[in-house]
């Protein structure tokens, strides 16, 4: 028995078919199973209904289903046969209203069912003509037409049916049990990718410090993604705050090489695109001997020894000055 041990899932019986599963997917192999099989075979819901186009289904059942009360019956042998199948939790093979041999299987997550499948629409013998004339009588069907069709109904041993309906459970739950496992890594990278965005926001930390002054600490290695999300986190802040400096502390910032320092110059000339200046603050004695070895020209930087040095700095280049009240 294949059961799929997502407890997020096996509880929540809001859960859809199309919630798992793609359903051209699902339809591509539920023909081939048909043809393979030489059988019909559908999907359907705890109502009965199909949620997927059927597939290979007999000209003598599409008469039947073709009328309101042959739909009907159709439907409660089917949701019986689901509901069987579903304590059984196998293969259940069953008699249908129009005589047919057919076969239900349930398809789990976890102990809930998600949807069913049929297949079947056989015959352990020749059908009796008389009762296929009371059936067309019942449903309202053409009675010539569906003793024809009746007919044409293939005739297949009871344990070819039932084994069939044992393959088909194996396929069908694996197919279902390995959605599951797809939707849970989706959810699982999604989750990844949001605690990572959220990391990255409290690792550059964007705020106002005086009207027109914006300081950014950084802290930690910086990459080619991070540098730009930098770039774009400090070009909004100047079109959101109307900004004309931005003070940046690189003082939690272990190692810089060519790399990071292009990204810095670069961040720099983007800045000034926009009618600001930079000032970088916390410059250590390690990397500014990195910066001198590697030639690195920072010329147009503007730096101070610290954050308060860099709000000083800042204060004199906008022509500010604070000026304590005496009571």
């Amino acid at each position: 028995m294949l059961e799929h041990e997502d407890k997020t899932l096996i509880s929540q019986e809001e859960f859809k078919f199309e919630d798992l599963i793609d359903p051209e997917e699902w339809v591509a192999t539920q023909n081939r199973i048909a043809r393979g099989c030489k059988m019909a075979a559908h999907t359907f819901d705890r109502q009965g209904v199909n949620i997927v186009p059927a597939s290979n289904y007999t000209n003598y059942v599409n008469l039947i289903q073709s009328t309101e009360t042959g739909a009907r019956l159709c439907r409660q042998s089917l949701v019986e046969a689901a509901n069987k199948a579903d304590e059984a939790r196998s293969a259940f093979l069953y008699l249908c209203r129009c005589g047919l041999t057919k076969v239900s299987v349930p398809c789990f997550v976890g102990r809930y069912r998600l949807c069913s499948v049929g297949g079947g629409q056989v015959a352990e013998t020749a059908l009796n003509m008389s009762e296929i004339k009371k059936l067309a009588v019942e449903v309202g069907a053409d009675s010539k037409a569906l003793m024809e069709y009746a007919s044409e109904v293939q005739i297949r041993d009871r344990a070819d049916v039932q084994a069939i309906g044992d393959l088909l459970f194996d396929v069908a739950n694996r197919l279902v049990s390995q959605a599951v496992a797809n939707r849970r890594q989706k959810q699982q990278v999604d989750e990844m990718a949001r605690v990572q965005e959220q990391m990255r926001a409290l690792s550059t930390p964007i705020s106002e410090v005086w009207p027109g002054i914006l300081a950014l600490p950084i802290v930690g290695q910086i990459d080619s993604d991070r540098a730009r999300q930098i770039m774009g986190g400090v070009l909004d802040g100047i079109t959101t705050y109307k900004a004309q400096l931005v003070i940046f502390d690189i003082t939690g910032v272990p190692v810089v090489d060519s790399k990071v320092a292009d990204h810095l110059i670069k961040t720099v000339q983007a800045v000034s695109l926009k009618g600001a200046k930079c000032i970088f603050t916390g410059i250590s004695s390690t990397i500014a001997q990195t910066m001198v070895t590697l030639g690195i020209e920072l010329g147009m930087l503007q730096t101070a020894a610290d954050l308060r040095a860099g709000i000083e700095l800042a204060f004199r280049i906008l022509g500010l000055k604070v000026v304590s009240e005496k009571v």
